[in-house]
């Protein structure tokens, strides 16, 4: 295969491919790119294949391998039959995705600079260590900055954080916005339902995730301090993470006694809910 053009005879050790905000790094080990869990870079598009490309140095020279995908790597104007030579400034297309391959001091330029954050342009194709570096990166923010669909862009990166096995760092992206709603709900300030009902199922998510019973006492708290029923779904999203993660019969009996109180207010569908709560605390009371 022929050295890339425009590299000016120099081997390559290391560059950059971006795509949106994503940046990922080539070096020694290959970037594999697709929908599976595994890939180094994730793009939740259907037109892209389970394992579609990989892109690796070899002997000096930026090489893209198409991985015998359905719909193909385009670059140049045309799909690729074989290994191509890339060179930086070189663009090529897997799906609705478009990658620039940048030069090894990319992340060190102004331009790179602004690629880690969270805004409206994030794509869905992270690699493990951009997920970790944004996280690491969250800031601590009040939830009257954060409207419902922020909050869903953070369990979205949280999400991909917990299925690459990063639980702790999925807890660093949401940690701060939950235990700002559980104060703000303590507070008696005025919550969005909508992030009410986001926060509890994140929640959850992260007890499954990361097996700690805190995150259900979370949910319970939180739904105490706003004195209202755990809605039906959230009760068997409970009921699926109690044995990873169950919440503590404390707070579960203090949440159960305040909504035994106004069961006559209650629906008949809000009244099976309840009593899905008390065979919850009853089961744990017996193990």
């Amino acid at each position: 295969m022929p050295a890339a053009p425009g590299n000016e005879g120099e081997a390559l050790r290391s560059v950059w491919l971006e795509c949106g905000p994503l940046t990922v790094e080539v070096g020694a080990t290959p970037v594999l790119i697709g929908r599976a869990e595994g890939c180094h870079v994730l793009l939740d598009d259907a037109k892209v294949s389970r394992r579609h490309a990989q892109v690796y140095l070899s002997h000096g020279d930026l090489v893209l391998e198409d991985l015998g995908s359905v719909n193909g790597v385009h670059f140049g104007g045309a799909r690729i039959s074989g290994p191509v030579a890339l060179r930086v400034g070189d663009r090529f297309t897997i799906g609705n995705a478009e990658f620039v391959v940048q030069p090894a001091d990319f992340r060190a330029s102004p331009r790179a600079a602004g690629t880690k954050r969270l805004g409206a342009e994030t794509v869905n194709a992270m690699s493990a260590p951009v997920l970790e570096t944004m996280a690491a990166e969250a800031p601590e923010v009040s939830v009257s900055s954060l409207p419902t669909h922020t909050l869903e862009l953070l369990g979205g990166v949280a999400d991909k954080m917990l299925a690459r096995g990063l639980p702790e760092e999925a807890e660093r992206v949401l940690g701060a916005f939950l235990n700002n709603v559980l104060v703000a709900a303590r507070e008696r300030r005025t919550l969005d339902p909508g992030v009410v009902d986001k926060a509890s199922y994140f929640s959850l998510k992260l007890a499954a995730a990361t097996g700690r019973g805190a995150w259900s006492d979370w949910v319970l708290s939180l739904h105490l301090a706003l004195g209202r029923l755990l809605p039906g779904p959230q009760v068997e999203q409970l009921y699926q993470v109690q044995r990873a993660a169950p919440p503590s019969l404390g707070v579960l009996r203090e949440y159960l006694a305040q909504q035994q109180a106004t069961v006559d207010r209650l629906s008949p569908s809000e009244r099976f809910s309840l009593q899905r709560l008390m065979g919850l605390e009853r089961a744990l009371a017996a193990r």
